[in-house]
């Protein structure tokens, strides 16, 4: 998580409109809950990229009591265009539910009611860190 902002500043630099609000404690989160809920928001900002070109993009980062929490929204196409092809892997939301279903958290995604798109995903941390110190 802390290469977030390299990723936002690639998509700004592409003409990306994004806002992002990231908690200020991330640096002590297990390293696969920062890897995948760091890849949650490349898919997310990559899809934004593909399916709704120009819209702005919302990305927070949240850590909560027990859960990380990452949010990706997005409004619908700026100007009505079309996807865009040639962005990104197409594993898509499938490989990112397996990668956080492996970590026991989940993933939310859909429309929004106003025509855009949000992702959401939810990763238990205090779960983790006590499994990892019984491990040890």
């Amino acid at each position: 998580l802390r290469q977030v902002p390299d990723l936002i500043d690639y998509w700004q630099r592409r003409g990306m409109r994004l806002e992002a609000r990231l908690a200020n404690d991330l640096d002590d989160l297990p390293v696969m809950v920062s890897t995948s809920a760091y890849r949650g928001i490349q898919e997310s900002l990559t899809n934004a990229a593909k399916h709704a070109p120009g819209a702005r993009v919302r990305v927070t980062v949240a850590t909560e009591a027990q859960h990380l929490r990452v949010r990706v929204e997005n409004d619908g196409a700026a100007d009505g265009r079309g996807p865009t092809g040639g962005v990104g892997l197409g594993w898509g939301l499938d490989g990112l539910r397996e990668r956080i279903r492996l970590l026991a958290g989940t993933v939310e995604a859909g429309p929004t009611p106003e025509g855009g798109w949000i992702v959401e995903v939810v990763i238990p941390v205090l779960e983790l860190e006590t499994h990892a110190r019984a491990a040890r």
